[in-house]
Parts: C-alpha cells; sequence; structure tokens
C-alpha cells in the first residue's frame, strides 16, 4: 500500500498504511470479497484520517489450486505480472479513487 500516492515515508503516512492493511486483515479473516475488502479499508481511512490523506493500493487474491489472480485496483498503477525474473505484461482493470477519500464510488474486480 502507498500513502498520499507518492511512498511517502514517516509516521502519519506509516500509521495510515497500518490503519489499511489492519482494516484488511479483519475484513479478510470475516471472509468478505475483495471490493468489500476495499471498501472497508476506505471506510477505516475516512473514519481516522481526514479526506485529503489517503491510501493506494491493490488488493488482490490469488487461488493457488486454479493460478486464477483477482484484484482491484485502488488509485495504484497498474499491476504487472513477471514470471522468470522478466516483466510479461501489465493487468488491465478500470482504477477505482484510492482509499479514504470519501468519494462514495464503487470499485469493481
Amino acid at each position: 500500500m502507498d500513502a498520499d500516492g507518492t511512498q511517502r515515508r514517516g509516521r502519519p503516512a506509516d500509521a495510515r498504511r497500518a490503519l489499511a492493511l489492519g482494516a484488511c486483515r479483519k475484513t479478510r479473516r470475516q471472509g468478505v470479497g475483495l471490493v468489500d475488502k476495499a471498501d472497508a479499508v476506505e471506510a477505516a481511512l475516512v473514519e481516522h484520517c481526514d479526506q485529503r490523506r489517503y491510501v493506494t493500493g491493490v488488493p488482490a487474491t490469488l487461488d493457488t489450486r486454479t493460478g486464477v489472480l483477482q484484484w482491484v485496483n485502488r488509485g495504484h498503477r497498474p499491476p504487472i505480472v513477471i514470471r522468470d525474473n522478466r516483466w510479461i505484461s501489465h493487468l488491465a482493470c478500470p482504477p477505482a479513487h484510492p482509499m479514504g477519500t470519501g468519494l462514495g464510488l464503487r470499485s469493481t474486480s
């Protein structure tokens, strides 16, 4: 996860990343889907931070039995596929707004 879209360092950015990661882990244990995980991160950040600060990220789930990867792009750079230490391709997914901005838009996986 990237705080403020600039890979900021320091305690405020670290706190936002920790809050986002905690919200993501909590919802994972509850068994919710990717979009709901991203929405939970959004809600936690809106509740605890002003809406001028945000976190970008690409929440994802890999089914190791089938090899199917599902993801949601929340304001981050497009993810890439790397195999055998080589870049293969970008993953196409319409980006949604960064988490914590409180825009109220739904994202899709």
